[in-house]
Formats: C-alpha cells, structure tokens, sequence
C-alpha cells in the first residue's frame, strides 16, 4: 500500500472540525504518519543496500537496477519521421572525430596498374583517407661507457647515461608502466604480461619499484603545475575529504581552478592544513603587530600574548621549525595549553600567508 498516495487522495477539510483540540491531533497524526512513511522509505532503500553489499562480500550479486523501457515514438506522418532521422544523423555526426584532429605520421600512395586501366584514363589526383593505428616495438639501447682508471687515485671513471636513463629500463618503460597503472586501471600480473608480451624482459618487483618508488621527479612536477596553478588566476577553490593511510584517519584536500587540480594528503584539515595547500607545502610563519592583533581575536589569553611578545621575535618568515622553537619556551610541557599553541601558529601563518604568499582573506 502507498501511504503518500493515500494521504494525497484524502479530501479532508480540516476547517469544517469544529473542536480545535480534534483538529489538532488529526493534523499531527497526518503529519507523523508521513514523516514515519519517509523515514520507512529510507530505512528501506539504506537495508536494500546493505544488503546487497553483502551479497557482494560473499560473492554473490546484489538486487538489479531494471531501467525502465523506452517509449517507442508514434511518427505518424512523413515529416515527423523526416526530423527523426536527421535529429539521429546529427548525433552520429557529432560523435565522429575530426580529420584535421587527427595527427598524420606518414603518407603512403596507393597507384594502379595503368596496363589494366582503359586507354582514355585520365589521372585526377588522390582521394586521401585517413587510417588510424598504433605500433608498440621496443627501443633496447646499449650504451657503451668510456671507462678510465687512475692508478695514482685508484679510481674508476665512467662516461655518464644521457639524462634521463638509469638502471635497466628507459624513461619510456617507467612512463608507460604508470600509465597504464594509473590511468589504464591495469594491474601489475597484467603490465608485466603486457611488456612481456612485446618483447622486454621485467620483474614483479621491478614493476612495483616503478609504481611506489621511482616517482621523485613527479613530485617536483606536481609542485611546478600547482605553481603556475596558483598563478594563473585570482582565485581558488578548495575541498577535502576523508581518507586513511596506513591505518589511520588522514584528509585529502583538493586545491583547484579552471587550469588545474591538485591532492594533498594531511593528518589535519585545520586552518594550517588549508595555508599549507595555498602555499602550495611551503608553510611559512610571522610575529608582527598584525599577529598580535589577530592571535587575540583567535582568543589567545593576554598573559600568553604578553610573554610572547617579551620574546621580541623579528618580523621575519619563519620555518615551523622555527616558530615551535619559540613556542616551546613559552610551553616547556608541549602535550599543554594546546588551544593556545595552536592560535599562534593559526595567527602567525595566516598573517605570513597575507603579505607573502597570496591575497586570500581569512
């Protein structure tokens, strides 16, 4: 039985009861009945899928998603089912590349044999056709190093690799393994059969060293593509997310704008966490007048502020190495007055953030 549509079909007139206190409870009867119907609806669909969840655990399949057939249109005249077909050529049109997009490697001319032609043939050109394919050959190279020995230093010397190239296997190997990996979806039993397959010889853990441990040059990428991210435009958007790494509960923020998007993976997502990700991991810290100012918004204590400022710190950028240097004078007992460590750091980073790093007001 559908309650919502039996509440709907109801005509009931609730100003013709005459007795306030009946009219009342009926009102809130009809109101709980289609609160507990919505909240039945919802347990329902949240236990449907829990359910299936669990299918699936043990392997089974969980209930099917049966879309609903589509109406077949009625083209009852000729100038209906004209539009029809030219609405379908369109789409077929517009889900066909471009041949000026496609890049051409070389060009090949396919002549005939003029004895079979007729003696009045006369040559009107090429008709071109594009034809797209893909060639995957290897490119083993032996280097052959000059090799020198000093005897009064004892000491071999090697011609170096071209940049790029070291251990067994090229940057174009270590490109396509992440690749594939990454955007392929392809696992590591697979790229190994894959390589295999086309004639290079890898291991297991080689593959696994490329994927997790050969990734330095990325990271300097990374932070190259975040600073012309953060350049390009006036403004930011930023998000995060729950995540866990290695156990324990981390936030991934997404830093992005119309150029770019980026993932940065932190224990926190606290305001440090959020001027880390603009500043693109370069967390830098100030104690001037304007720090002051905004560590007692921030709610720091004025005798805190006082024997922060008989420090007489200079104005300058400092590390958080630095700034957890002061701060562990005026808190020898660091696992304390956390509150309070924490709205320096807050106030001194922002305030570094504003003159230095960017236009962003907290």
């Amino acid at each position: 039985m559908d309650i919502k549509k039996a509440l709907n079909n109801l005509k009931i007139d609730f100003k013709s009861i005459q007795d306030e206190n009946l009219r009342g409870c009926i009102i809130l009867l009809f109101n709980a009945v289609e609160q507990l119907s919505k909240e039945n609806d919802e347990l329902r669909t949240k236990n449907q899928t829990l359910t299936d969840e669990v299918n699936r655990l043990k392997g089974e399949q969980g209930k099917p998603t049966i879309r609903p057939q589509k109406k077949d249109k009625d083209l009852s005249s000729e100038s209906e089912r004209k539009d029809d077909k030219e609405d379908s050529n369109d789409k077929t049109k517009k889900s066909k590349p471009k041949k000026d997009d496609i890049k051409i490697d070389r060009v090949e001319y396919c002549d005939l044999n003029k004895d079979k032609l007729p003696l009045d043939a006369i040559f009107k050109g090429y008709e071109p056709i594009v034809v797209q394919d893909i060639k995957i050959t290897t490119d083993n190279i032996k280097f052959e190093r000059a090799m020198y020995y000093s005897p009064s230093q004892r000491k071999t010397y090697l011609g170096p690799l071209p940049s790029g190239y070291h251990g067994q296997f090229g940057p174009g190997v270590k490109s396509l393994v992440l690749d594939l990996y990454q955007d392929g979806g392809m696992t590591q039993p697979a790229l190994k059969r894959f390589l295999e397959t086309h004639g290079l010889y890898i291991s297991s853990g080689r593959i696994s060293d490329i994927i997790t441990n050969d990734v330095e040059p990325l990271h300097q990428e990374k932070t190259d593509i975040v600073d012309a991210g953060l350049a390009a435009t006036d403004y930011h958007h930023i998000d995060d997310t729950g995540s866990r790494v290695n156990g324990k509960n981390h936030h991934t923020h997404i830093l992005c704008n119309p150029f770019f998007t980026a993932y940065f993976t932190l224990s926190t997502r606290d305001r440090l966490a959020a001027i880390e990700v603009l500043s693109n991991g370069n967390l830098m810290f100030c104690i001037n007048a304007e720090t002051y100012k905004l560590m007692t918004e921030l709610g720091l204590s004025e005798k805190r502020l006082n024997q922060l400022k008989e420090l007489q710190l200079e104005p300058a950028l400092m590390t958080r190495t630095e700034i957890d240097a002061h701060i562990k004078l005026l808190f020898p007992k660091e696992h304390r007055h956390l509150t309070s460590q924490k709205n320096i750091r807050e106030a001194a980073a922002i305030i570094a953030y504003r003159q230095y790093c960017g236009k962003l007001m907290f």
